[in-house]
Parts: structure tokens; sequence; C-alpha cells
């Protein structure tokens, strides 16, 4: 399944829901699924595995944990200190193991 952009313009609550639904088709029906987002709550929460693209290139490639531990110049600039994103992550995180 291919989701493009699935929380665009949608309020925070919205996404988390939207972030739930993914993880739960990932677990109901074991398939693959590729999330294009901007959105790093929904990113972090549903992936296995993350690339990042910059400028045409990929410039990180592993799971969620790993990022959030990465010194890429990038993923200083998406802010993993951001309190939000951190609370977000560990929410839906919690969600994906239930």
């Amino acid at each position: 399944m291919l989701y493009d952009e699935p929380t665009t313009g949608l309020d925070p609550v919205t996404s988390k829901e939207i972030a739930k639904l993914i993880i739960d088709m990932q677990n109901k029906f074991r398939m693959t699924n590729i999330v294009v987002t901007h959105d790093m709550v929904v990113a972090l929460s549903t992936a296995d595995r993350i690339l990042l693209l910059e400028n045409g290139h990929f410039i990180f490639d592993g799971t969620p944990e790993e990022l959030t531990k990465s010194e890429i110049n990038t993923a200083k600039k998406i802010s993993f200190n951001n309190a939000r994103l951190i609370r977000e992550y560990d929410y839906v995180k919690r969600i994906k193991r239930s």
C-alpha cells in the first residue's frame, strides 16, 4: 500500500488516528506499506525502516530508533528535541505494540 502524505493538513489528533489506522492495516493484512510524508510523528511511529531524501540523494537508511539517535544534519533540523514530537512518537509506539 502506498500512502502519499496521508496527514497533510490534518490536526494532530486526526494525524494520530491516521497513524493508528496505518499500523492497524500493517498488522491486520501483513503487507508492505510505503508512507511518503513530511510528518515525522507518522514516519517514526509507522515505519520499521526510514529513508531520508535530501536534494535528490538518500542521506539516511535505518530504523526509527537509529534516526532519533543520528547525527545527520537534517535530523537536527527536524528537531527531535521537540517535546511534542517526542510525546507523539512515544504515544504511537505504545499503540504499535498493542
